[in-house]
C-alpha cells in the first residue's frame, strides 16, 4: 500500500508560510543600548551616558524607534546630573524619543554593514522636531547593530544652555547611539 504523507499543495503552503514568516520576522529590539550626549562648555566639556536605550527596528516596513529615560543619563557628577534633570524637567518630560523611517535603500537580507539615512521626529523636553540622521546598520545573523550620531541645538527644544560660574554650556550637543539588537520573532 502506497500512502502519500504530504500532498504537493500542502508542501507549497508550508514553503510560502516559512518564506512569509522569515520576511515578517525582520524586527530587532534592544532594552540596553548605549547613548551619549556630548556638551561643550567654555571651561570644560562633558559627556552624559546611558545604557538604557530602548529600541525597535522593523526592516520590513523600515520603521525605527528609540527612547532613553532622561534620569538614566549620568555625566559623572551627581550635582551636574541633578541640575540637568531640573533643567530638562525630567519629571514632566521623562524620555528622549526618536521615531522615523529608513529612507535609503537597505537590503534586509544582506550580512555586514550598510549606510542608512533615517528621517523622523526627535522629541526632547516636550518639543517634537523632524530631523534626518545618517548612520549604519550592521547585520550579523540574528543580530543587528545600529550606530548613529547627530547634532541638536538644545534651544530648539526650549532648553536654555546653563551658565554656572562663568562656565557656559554651548547650544550645540552631539548625540551618539550604538546598540546591538536581537531578532524578535
Amino acid at each position: 500500500m502506497n500512502i502519500k504523507l504530504v500532498s504537493p499543495s500542502l508542501k507549497l503552503f508550508f514553503f510560502f508560510y516559512l518564506l512569509l514568516n522569515h520576511v515578517c520576522a525582520q524586527t530587532f529590539t534592544t532594552e540596553s543600548g548605549h547613548a551619549e550626549f556630548k556638551a561643550k562648555a567654555s571651561l570644560n566639556s562633558y559627556t552624559g551616558t546611558s545604557d538604557q536605550l530602548k529600541g525597535k527596528i522593523n526592516l520590513k516596513d523600515k520603521t525605527v524607534y528609540f527612547s532613553v529615560p532622561f534620569k538614566s543619563i549620568d555625566t559623572g557628577i551627581k550635582k551636574r546630573n541633578k541640575h540637568m534633570m531640573e533643567l530638562v524637567e525630567a519629571d514632566k518630560y521623562p524620555n528622549i524619543e526618536f521615531e522615523g523611517k529608513i529612507l535609503s535603500d537597505f537590503n534586509a537580507e544582506k550580512q555586514g554593514s550598510q549606510k542608512v539615512t533615517v528621517r523622523g521626529n526627535f522629541k526632547m523636553h516636550g518639543v517634537l522636531k523632524e530631523i534626518t540622521v545618517e548612520g549604519s546598520l550592521t547585520r550579523n545573523g540574528d543580530k543587528l547593530t545600529a550606530e548613529a550620531d547627530w547634532k541638536v541645538l538644545i534651544t530648539d527644544y526650549k532648553i536654555t544652555p546653563p551658565k554656572i560660574l562663568g562656565n557656559k554650556v554651548e547650544d550645540e550637543h552631539t548625540i551618539t547611539i550604538k546598540t546591538e539588537m536581537e531578532k524578535k520573532d
